[in-house]
């Protein structure tokens, strides 16, 4: 065990809507696996990050761009006793279609990333830069316009260079679309108590065939992907300002010291430090 103390802060700037930045230093703590709505683009500044992705275990070094694609299970941790460095920006897949689109025209097809680690030493540069001046201009709001230009530009080169356009095989295709309902489902139930027979009924498979199916698919078993939909709305509920013990009993958990184990192992940060992040 390290003797340094991990530390990290999540929040949702205000000068771009659709998106938020986080940036920690770890050297003990460990995520477990999980997924995320948003686009996870970020630098490794330090260090050596480990992480699983698609049955691989992946080693992103200092300088590294972490390419991950919405809904693609992952975890992380450090590589080695030294810990890591890293910023992030979560970005809303209609961010990202707006900003392409705007800015090459709907004829651009880029949609995702093939690799969850790009190695661009001048676009890693750009992007580690951009994203300090964005959390810079929280307290000098003079750099603003600047850093936003700066960061958009970043993200749509970043697309430009290393983007792939979308190809998904029929039988996938047909996986997804029956998946894509029982998450639907648990997105519309997700503060009740559902069982495997539940869902599997909703969507008209056999409870067998659809847990094989939905892990294959999203990566997370169903309760997983359960808890982590709980934590978003506890996120979302946190946002509002509602209290931390009425956001857990509201998105399902049995009390808050279940929501800040869940939320903590998701996001990196407790709920009560997410909650000071937010409150403009």
């Amino acid at each position: 065990m390290s003797h340094l103390k991990d530390q990290a802060r999540l929040w949702k700037p205000e000068a771009l809507d659709g998106l938020y930045l986080f940036k920690a230093e770890f050297h003990d703590f460990a995520y477990s696996r999980h997924t995320h709505d948003e686009f996870a683009i970020g630098v490794i500044e330090h260090g050596i990050q480990k992480f699983y992705h698609k049955g691989q275990t992946c080693l992103a070094p200092a300088g590294s761009i972490i390419t991950l694609n919405p809904d693609e299970v992952h975890d992380g941790r450090a590589a080695t006793h030294a810990g890591y460095r890293y910023r992030m920006s979560y970005i809303r897949p209609e961010m990202i279609q707006e900003m392409l689109t705007e800015w090459y025209g709907s004829t651009f097809s880029v949609s995702h990333f093939n690799h969850p680690i790009t190695f661009d030493p001048q676009l890693s540069k750009r992007l580690r830069d951009s994203l300090r001046a964005l959390e810079a201009s929280e307290r000098d709001p003079g750099n603003l316009l600047e850093s936003q230009t700066c960061f958009i530009q970043t993200i749509a080169d970043l697309f430009t260079h290393h983007g792939a356009p979308p190809h998904i095989p029929r039988r996938v295709r047909k996986n997804r679309d029956a998946i894509s309902k029982a998450c639907e489902y648990i997105h519309a139930m997700a503060t009740e108590a559902i069982s495997l027979e539940n869902i599997a009924g909703a969507v008209g498979l056999s409870r067998f065939h659809f847990l094989r199916l939905f892990k294959e698919t999203t990566g997370l078993p169903p309760h997983a992907y359960l808890i982590q939909r709980r934590v978003e709305l506890a996120r979302q509920s946190i946002e509002k300002g509602s209290p931390l013990a009425d956001a857990a009993i509201e998105a399902g958990f049995a009390d808050q010291s279940h929501l800040t184990r869940r939320f903590k192992a998701v996001y990196g940060v407790t709920p009560g430090e997410y909650r000071k992040a937010v409150a403009f």
